[in-house]
């Protein structure tokens, strides 16, 4: 029997699903997505200033983002 990823409970896998309005209760409204689903988490979206901070840690070659 196989089964999807994020079913292993042996792997240190994550999946994060993440969407504008109505995402969540889309995911409510599907059984096989949300029996699968341990925690929910509402993130706020960051500020322009934090974004054009944090980003360039990500890769060298996002150094210049934003100017």
């Amino acid at each position: 029997m196989t089964h999807p990823l994020w079913d292993d409970t042996d792997s240190d896998l994550t999946i994060v699903f993440t969407g504008g309005n109505g995402c969540f209760e889309m995911l409510q409204g599907e059984p096989m997505l949300e029996s699968r689903v341990y925690a929910w988490q509402e993130i706020d979206r960051m500020p322009l200033d934090e974004v054009l901070a944090v980003v360039p840690a990500f890769h060298p070659a996002r150094t210049d983002a934003g100017h």
